[in-house]
């Protein structure tokens, strides 16, 4: 997925100036001007925000046609290459892709910049212990009147002490390694999973 991939390049790499992209729905909220509201932002934009790494939008449709052609090329060749090399396993899939594939593609296909050097900002230790936050997956829920929370089938019991009346709403925090977070407002709450 997209966030897993800009994560772990940004921690491998450091973080981007600016990242060009097209307008698609997962990195862009696109609705109509009329009903556009500036607090809508995908998790794309809250992270690059956070992180300040500029956000630009191909305006033209060529920039868009590069990528897609791009995309169908790795996905033709690279299938063929990893089913020529017996690749039968995704731990084996990712080394030849790093190891071989990558390095070969850019080989071939690179083009040296008019200005050398590596642009990159280095991430604060702060941004590498939170990078998996930065790129979370937030939905609203409603507690119940047990003050209780439902997410993804399974029922968090809020802690007593942090009580909440029936229908206020919180925000459930899911990080792209699966640990979760709810919150109120600001306020971290603290849970039991009870089912």
């Amino acid at each position: 997925n997209i966030y897993e991939f800009i994560s772990e390049y940004i921690d491998i790499n450091g973080k981007p100036v600016a990242v060009y992209l097209d307008r698609h729905s997962a990195y862009k909220i696109n609705h109509p001007k009329d009903q556009f509201d500036k607090e809508m932002l995908s998790r794309l934009q809250v992270a690059c925000n956070i992180l300040g790494i500029e956000v630009i939008y191909s305006k033209c449709p060529e920039g868009k046609g590069r990528v897609e052609n791009s995309f169908k090329t790795h996905q033709d060749r690279l299938i063929k290459e990893m089913r020529l090399a017996g690749i039968k396993n995704i731990v084996s899939a990712n080394k030849f892709l790093y190891d071989y594939y990558i390095p070969k593609h850019n080989n071939k296909f690179s083009v040296e910049a008019k200005v050398s050097g590596n642009f990159h900002v280095p991430i604060t230790k702060y941004e590498k212990e939170n990078l998996e936050w930065f790129f979370a997956k937030k939905e609203k829920r409603i507690i119940k009147r047990d003050g209780t929370v439902n997410y993804m089938n399974t029922k968090y019991q809020i802690h007593k002490k942090q009580y909440l009346p029936a229908g206020k709403q919180v925000n459930v925090v899911t990080s792209m390694l699966g640990k979760l977070k709810i919150f109120s407002g600001n306020v971290e709450l603290l849970f039991d999973i009870i089912n």
